[in-house]
């Protein structure tokens, strides 16, 4: 409620690129990077097989059981 209140008083600027520049500034800072610049490796379906030197046979075990 609060949001819609200042947002009444405030001025509509015809000016966009003030705007996306703010959310360009936004999401550097909240995320660490510029999303626009994000690439997805994979979406969804089975883990890519990691490249031959970087597999590992070692497992690790959770329980929830305190030892």
């Amino acid at each position: 409620a609060n949001f819609l209140l200042t947002k009444e008083n405030e001025p509509v600027d015809a000016n966009s690129s003030t705007c996306s520049e703010t959310q360009k500034f936004w999401s550097v800072s909240l995320n660490g990077y510029n999303i626009d610049d994000a690439k997805i490796l994979h979406l969804g379906g089975k883990p890519l097989n990691a490249p031959e030197g970087y597999q590992n046979n070692l497992k690790v075990l959770y329980s929830q059981v305190t030892t």
